[in-house]
């Protein structure tokens, strides 16, 4: 809705589960991604690219939340504008598109099943399934639920 070129082809976007909460502050994890990805050749062979792939998903480990989602937004990079400059972005379209925006209750409890570090937490005797929901419900509100109310809202005052 904020890319260079997207005026006038739709009118209506239904967003679920975007992990919002997320899309900020990835350059330097992007930079360090971006330069294991600059090693692979125009014409390397496919089973070179998914190697690859697969190292610069390892080159985003250590930057918290984000790394769980290392493939997301890259703003600053035609036809996003700069990070700086999204919220003002979004101001100004917010009032052009009628918008229907969701989470879930527990957007983040499939981690907790992909991870053996989390999984051992949760079957912890007699505290594990609380740990691992108050975890879930924390993860859940920080990555999606809290940033879509805040789209939610700016959609809803441009309305006005």
């Amino acid at each position: 809705m904020i890319a260079d070129g997207t005026e006038g082809l739709f009118q209506r976007a239904i967003i679920q589960s975007a992990p919002l909460g997320i899309s900020r502050g990835r350059a330097k994890m992007n930079t360090k991604m971006g330069e294991v990805a600059a090693t692979v050749k125009d014409d390397a062979p496919l089973d070179e690219i998914l190697r690859t792939q697969s190292q610069v998903a390892e080159a985003a480990k250590g930057f918290g939340l984000k790394s769980a989602m290392p493939f997301g937004t890259q703003y600053g990079h035609y036809p996003l504008p700069a990070e700086s400059d999204i919220d003002a972005a979004w101001r100004c379209v917010a009032p052009k598109y009628d918008v229907f925006i969701g989470t879930t209750a527990e957007e983040t409890a499939l981690f907790v099943v992909m991870s053996p570090k989390l999984m051992r937490i949760r079957q912890l005797p007699f505290v594990g399934e609380q740990a691992s929901r108050a975890m879930v419900a924390a993860t859940t509100n920080k990555v999606y639920k809290r940033d879509a109310l805040t789209f939610a809202r700016r959609s809803c005052e441009s309305e006005r």
